[in-house]
C-alpha cells in the first residue's frame, strides 16, 4: 500500500493509497462499492493506512448488523445514481463550451468532457457491481 494523503479520488472513487486489491488480500468476498466506502471511511477516521487498520476496518464492516449493511448498500446505490446524474450534467454543460467564438474546438474543454465521460462510465460500472456482487452474508 502506498502512503498518500488520506483523501478520496474523485476520478476513481477510491481512497488514495487503498486499492481494491489491498482489501481483497484479506477477504474472499467480492468488494462492492458500498463495502469499499465503509472500509475506507473507517481508515480515514483512523488517520493512516496499514495492514492492521485495513483488517480492523474489514472486521468492523462485517460486525455491522445485516440490516445496517443493507442500508449502506441502498444508500450507496442512491449516491452513485445521484453522482452519475451530476457528472452527466457537467459533461452536457461542458459540451456547450466545446467550440470557441470562431468555431474552433477547445482542447481543454474536450479533455474535460473525456474526463467526465470516463468518470460517468466508472460510476455506472460501480452501480452494476453494487447490484451484482452485494452479499449480506
Amino acid at each position: 500500500m502506498k502512503m498518500e494523503p488520506l483523501d478520496w479520488n474523485k476520478t476513481t472513487g477510491l481512497l488514495n493509497g487503498l486499492s481494491l486489491a489491498d482489501i481483497e488480500r484479506f477477504i474472499s468476498d467480492p468488494v462492492t462499492p458500498s463495502m469499499y466506502h465503509a472500509i475506507g471511511s473507517y481508515i480515514v477516521a483512523a488517520g493512516k493506512i496499514s495492514d492492521d487498520i485495513v483488517i480492523h476496518a474489514i472486521d468492523s464492516y462485517f460486525d455491522l448488523p445485516v440490516e445496517t449493511r443493507v442500508q449502506i448498500h441502498h444508500q450507496e446505490i442512491e449516491n452513485l445514481m445521484a453522482e452519475a446524474a451530476r457528472v452527466k450534467r457537467w459533461e452536457t454543460g461542458a459540451t456547450h463550451w466545446l467550440t470557441d467564438e470562431d468555431g474552433r474546438v477547445c482542447t481543454d474543454v474536450l479533455g474535460l468532457i473525456i474526463q467526465y465521460q470516463k468518470r460517468h462510465t466508472r460510476i455506472l460500472n460501480d452501480i452494476v457491481i453494487e447490484h451484482e456482487k452485494f452479499n449480506i452474508v
